[in-house]
């Protein structure tokens, strides 16, 4: 049966088999697809995009591609979602833009989120959709072994290159050709430099978007280097790409990021040839040393691949891209999924639902009107320790819970596993600046003494309200607070309250809870949909008893080589932020976040005055109870890297970094982390 699928792309980037972005070019290529099977297509693009079905046209920001214009091409991309949707029958949408978790259509249609790029690109949102029906694929094996648990996820749907349209011809000529978007993290300065040093002329084609990072990157690393033999030719399409990937000695690909998968190394082998690369993410799949290319670990290793690439063959490298690289067999398994999905299939493995839990949800029937202040609830103990009866009651506002603060703390002191993000100093902070609506809390006392906590909002669609944890989205674990002497039947109380028929709520959602939540081992309420998925992995490294020893020797000889690096341009310098240099480092810090996530067009996930607002009083809070951790990396008179982070009961947690992207060869990000891990040490 025909399907009609709506496909919609990254709002800044136009689609067509000549795009410079690779997710562009794998929407056309699925577009094509679609239609020779008869299908209808509807793709969702910006301005400047061509498609073989039809196209639903956003305009194109004029100027530089700043926070303000991102916002403003979610908003036309959520429109245009929505036009679709009145106009035609739709079956399907296929998401494919970092993004797409700002403009998913409403609940209802099955929805596919392809995943391009690493998992950590990708806001927590985008990842643990709470959209019923809302699913996510990778694109390579090494993509999928980088993310973390995710209950939506399908799988892998490797992506592929129009063979038939990429083939070997005519000679090889003597240079080497660099080939993609041009930006800090593609690294071709390095592949510039390698050229140099090999005294090989080097081609870089490529687009240059107007973002201000990658604008300051082609002036400050790329101009400066391209002195003869070397060229740069800008952006290529297809046919023009076919000619220099047959005519090249090698394709280049230092990229500086964990590639998910790399088209044009793609494209490269389906010419006839070889590859050189670092061995980023899937390119250490993709290319096989020796027989369709070199991996190489710097500039000095990448020149060298250059004088020995002659001797391998192009028929090598276009038979590995027949057998790995085909655009029909990625086409083919798209097809298949589409038609499962639009047919009402859940195509998720049966033991997606059986491992480490991160929610509960359930669907109750509530009055259309409930009590704004309700009565406490006494439930009956259920173990030993806790033969005095609890009661639950309910308290709503800002004022009502910032008047808890003292018990507050003190419950959180003697709660063993809880985190800084349960703390009022981070919660009611988080209330001020950031929660549409009231927040509320349970409260959970024994004789008079407050013995758990559970602050909630309630928000959620249009016509669906939902009870989460407070906090949900801009934290990590989140959880009650129970005192330990009473964790099991306290969290049974508290689940029996969350599903009182006459609650304000439809629905709760409770991730992202941690592995050993009572809440996760209490039993559900009558009713209510036990719905468990597997959670975030949380990396914890053990530093009892060794302190610094104990930081695995790898990861001491990358810092060794970072800072040796980092040293030829002056004196490395760390400083740790304290009262009365908080706030300096702390805009810093927000500085070289979004410096960051602008290098990848992205506003990042801490854009805006609310935000900023809410950081400012949440760290000073935190510093005063003894807490934060924020740390600021000083090369020479520069400020490279900042990282935030905190420390309690025993643990030092990773939450946020940043860096300048002019200091990306450096490995910033290794450098800050490394100083945290030390200081966590001592």
């Amino acid at each position: 049966m025909p399907l009609t699928l709506v496909s919609v792309a990254y709002p800044l980037a136009p689609v067509s088999l000549d795009a410079a972005g690779g997710a562009e070019q794998i929407v056309a290529l699925l577009d094509e697809a679609l239609v020779r099977a008869g299908h209808r297509s509807i793709v969702i693009a910006c301005e400047g995009s061509s498609c073989a079905g039809e196209l639903i046209s956003t305009p194109r920001a004029p100027g530089p591609l700043d926070g303000a214009a991102v916002q403003r091409a979610h908003a036309l991309h959520d429109a245009a979602i929505r036009r679709a949707l009145r106009e035609a029958r739709v079956d399907l949408i296929h998401l494919h833009g970092l993004d797409f978790d700002r403009y998913l259509p409403p609940p209802g249609l099955p929805v596919l989120a392809t995943l391009h790029l690493p998992p950590a690109a990708y806001a927590p949102a985008a990842l643990h959709p709470s959209r019923p029906r809302t699913y996510l694929a990778c694109v390579s094996a090494d993509q999928r072994a980088r993310c973390p648990p995710l209950p939506a996820l399908l799988g892998v749907f490797p992506n592929g290159v129009p063979l038939e349209r990429l083939r070997p011809g005519g000679r090889k000529r003597g240079f080497a050709l660099a080939l993609g978007r041009v930006c800090p993290e593609k690294g071709f300065h390095l592949a510039l430099d390698a050229a140099t040093r090999a005294g090989v002329p080097l081609v870089l084609a490529g687009a240059v978007f107007d973002y201000p990072a990658h604008r300051r990157y082609f002036e400050r690393e790329i101009l400066p280097r391209l002195r003869p033999p070397h060229r740069f030719v800008g952006p290529v399409g297809l046919a023009r790409k076919r000619r220099l990937l047959a005519a090249a000695r090698c394709l280049l690909v230092p990229s500086l990021i964990d590639e998910t998968c790399s088209l044009v190394a793609m494209e490269a082998l389906a010419c006839g040839t070889p590859v050189v690369a670092f061995p980023a993410g899937a390119l250490a799949d993709l290319v096989e040393p020796g027989l369709t290319g070199f991996l190489v670990r710097d500039v000095e290793e990448m020149a060298a691949a250059l004088d020995r690439i002659s001797a391998l063959d192009p028929a090598a490298c276009r038979r590995a891209a027949e057998a790995r690289c085909s655009a029909a067999a990625m086409a083919a398994r798209y097809l298949d999924l589409y038609a499962r999905l639009a047919a009402g299939e859940d195509p998720r493995p049966a033991s997606a639902s059986a491992s480490v839990a991160t929610s509960i949800s359930t669907s109750i029937s509530a009055p259309a009107t409930a009590p704004r202040h309700r009565s406490p609830l006494s439930l009956p103990a259920t173990a030993p320790a806790t033969a005095v009866p609890f009661t639950v009651d309910e308290v709503i506002g800002l004022d009502a819970l910032s008047r808890l603060q003292d018990p507050w703390r003190d419950l959180w002191e003697r709660a063993p596993a809880a985190t800084p993000f349960q703390r009022p100093e981070w919660l009611l902070p988080f209330c001020r600046h950031l929660l549409d609506g009231e927040p509320r809390a349970l409260l959970l006392r024994r004789a008079g003494e407050l013995v758990g906590l559970a602050p909630l909002s309630v928000g959620g669609a249009p016509g669906e309200r939902v009870a989460s944890l407070l906090g949900a989205g801009l934290s990590d674990y989140l959880d009650a607070l129970l005192d330990p002497a009473v964790a099991d039947a306290g969290a049974e109380a508290l689940l029996a309250r969350l599903a009182d028929p006459r609650a304000p709520w439809d629905r709760c959602d409770l991730a992202p809870l941690p592995p050993g939540s009572p809440l996760l081992t209490a039993p559900a309420p009558p009713g209510w949909t036990d719905d468990r998925a597997p959670g975030d992995p949380c990396p914890v490294l053990s530093l009892a008893g060794a302190g610094a020893g104990a930081i695995p020797a790898r990861m001491r000889d990358q810092l060794r080589r970072s800072r040796r690096r980092a040293a030829r341009l002056g004196p490395l310098r760390a400083d740790l932020a304290g009262p009365a240099d908080l706030p300096d480092l702390l805009a810093a810090f927000l500085r070289l976040h979004a410096l960051r996530w602008s290098a990848r067009g992205e506003p990042g996930v801490l854009v805006g005055d609310p935000i900023a607002r809410f950081h400012r009083e949440a760290a000073a809070g935190l510093l005063a109870a003894g807490v934060l951790r924020l740390r600021a990396l000083h090369v020479g008179d520069r400020l490279a890297a900042t990282h935030y982070g905190f420390t309690a009961k025993g643990t030092a947690y990773n939450y946020l970094g940043g860096f300048d992207p002019a200091f990306a060869p450096l490995s910033p990000g290794t450098l800050i982390f490394g100083e945290a891990l030390e200081g966590a040490a001592e």
